[in-house]
This record gives structure tokens, sequence and C-alpha cells, in this order.
């Protein structure tokens, strides 16, 4: 008895669900950062990383059913960076400079999407076959070819997005969002051709975005 009670609300749940309009969903959300990283290695130089930018997502979804989701997202970074490599410290406690890079970049992921949603909370798996890197500070990065300068291309099967969040209503059809998302790449080829002696530049990421999204 309880299995058909069960079985007519969600019957009864879909059937409601139907009849609205707003099933598609489109997200808009950025967040903007700044970044400083040391990375000792006592085989190496040391190396200081310094980044600013903006990361920026979008999300067009279409919902099958209330707490199922499906559709494409596209995420846009743009800033510049700055890395310096420096000795090891001499007996006085300086560093020197060994070598310098700076330069603007960009990074465009698309891919497919699914979004989990459990009243004001939803989560989002996505997977990105297409990651391309712009990166003017990334010389020491080369192609097989010699190539320093091209686009950087991403492995397609290590490309990943996993998110979380909440939303609150505004208006009709109208939510703020709030969203914490986990990313992870490789890029394996630059310019077309594959990176030099097979290394792969690999990053994750975790951003705090805001945004709105509106429903129709």
């Amino acid at each position: 008895m309880r299995t058909i009670v069960v079985a007519l609300l969600l019957v009864d749940t879909s059937l409601a669900f139907a009849a609205k309009s707003n099933r598609f969903n489109i997200d808009l959300a950025l967040s903007p950062f700044m970044r400083e990283q040391q990375i000792e290695n006592p085989s190496r130089d040391d190396r200081v990383v310094r980044e600013v930018g903006v990361v920026t997502r979008t999300t067009f979804s279409y919902a099958f059913v209330p707490w199922l989701e499906a559709g494409l997202y596209v995420a846009f970074d743009a800033g510049s960076g700055e890395r310096s490599n420096y000795s090891r410290p001499a007996a006085d406690g300086t560093a020197t400079v060994v070598s310098r890079s700076a330069g603007a970049y960009w990074e465009l992921w698309t891919g497919p999407f699914v979004r989990g949603v459990w009243g004001p909370a939803f989560f989002e798996f996505g997977w990105s076959p297409l990651v391309l890197r712009g990166d003017d500070g990334r010389a020491d990065l080369a192609s097989t070819a010699g190539d320093t300068t091209g686009t950087f291309r991403g492995n397609p099967f290590i490309a990943f997005m996993l998110a979380g969040g909440a939303r609150v209503s505004l208006a009709p059809n109208l939510e703020l969002k709030l969203i914490l998302q986990f990313r992870i790449r490789y890029l394996s080829s630059r310019g077309g051709d594959a990176l030099e002696s097979s290394q792969n530049f690999g990053q994750m990421h975790l951003w705090p975005y805001m945004g709105i999204g509106y429903r129709f």
C-alpha cells in the first residue's frame, strides 16, 4: 500500500512539473581573484607565482524532472601572471632571481554537465572535452615542434568539474546562486603538437562564485 502511495505522489509531482513552462535555466557567475604561491624544491630553484584575474562560468540547462537537470557549461578565465625562479638563499640570506616570465592568459572550458537539485541546494558534475588556453607567460612549455607561443589544448580524458552550491529566490524565476567549484585539467599539446618530452601541464583549482540564475 505504501509503495502505491509513493508511486502516486511521484506521478502527481511529475505531472505538475510537466505543466510548468520554466524548465530551461541559464546561470551567469563570476569570481575575481588574486593569488601568490611559493614552491620550494630542494633539487631546483624556488619558484614564486603571482596571478590576478577573473573566472566566469555560464550554464544552460534543461530540467527533465524537478531534481535533475542537464545541459552545457562554458567557463572562461582571463588575467595575467608572473613566474619568478629564485636561487637558493646565500649565506647572507638573500636569493637571486634566476629567471622571470610574465604575460596575459586566457582559458576556455566547455562541455556537458548534469545537476542534481535538492531543495535550495544543488550539485554538479561536468566533463570538458574541449579545453583551450593561451598564455604569453609560458614560453618555457614548448611543443615537440618548438612552438612556444601557440594555444594549449587540454587532455580530453582528464578535464572535469565538480560543484556544489545553494540558490536563493530573488523574484519569480530569478535566483541568486552561491557556488563552490572544483576543476582539474591537464594541457597536453600546444599549437597542434604534443608538449615536449610528452609532459602534461596540470592544474587543480577551487573557485567560489556568485551569480544569478533565470528560469523560463
